[in-house]
């Protein structure tokens, strides 16, 4: 037996580099799934803007080729009769083997296409700036001072 098949293979690999651009000017270079830090600009007020700009640079690749596929079927003793009244009854087969002989292919086509800038998306959003861990703790200092303040002078006000 003789076969002819066809196999196509598809690749998409690359990278998705990014472009984050900070309201203040500042521009981060990265790719997408890379971890990043952005340091806060201290011109900020409660948000920051931020413009992302995210290109898909990558490499498509098809790869197609034809097959032959030769065989050699060896069929030993199968018998086979149709009965009136019974239908189609067989025998066998003694001995079944399948040789493949050999299976050529050959590539018929082979290409890499660049995705490059093929698909360029922009993205606007907003990062509420928060303030950093000392500030805070010099906000409850304060907090506790004013509050301890106030107790004192309630009780104070209630020893006349």
């Amino acid at each position: 037996a003789v076969a002819l098949s066809v196999w196509q293979q598809f690749s998409l690999t690359g990278t998705l580099p990014a472009l984050l651009l900070l309201e203040d000017g500042t521009s981060i270079p990265f790719n997408i799934g890379d971890d990043i830090a952005v340091k806060m600009p201290s011109n900020i007020g409660k948000a920051l803007d931020i413009n992302a700009v995210i290109d898909f640079n990558g490499l498509f690749k098809n790869q197609t080729s034809l097959g032959l596929d030769f065989d050699l079927d060896v069929l030993v003793g199968k018998f086979g009769m149709n009965i009136p009244l019974v239908g189609k009854k067989s025998v066998g087969p003694l001995f079944e083997k399948s040789i493949n002989l050999f299976d050529p292919t050959v590539e018929v086509f082979d290409q890499s296409f660049r995705l490059s800038g093929f698909n360029s998306q922009q993205v606007s959003f907003q990062v509420e700036t928060v303030p950093e861990p000392t500030s805070i703790l010099g906000l409850l200092g304060f907090g506790a001072l004013g509050a301890g303040s106030l107790l004192k002078r309630k009780n104070t006000c209630f020893r006349r």
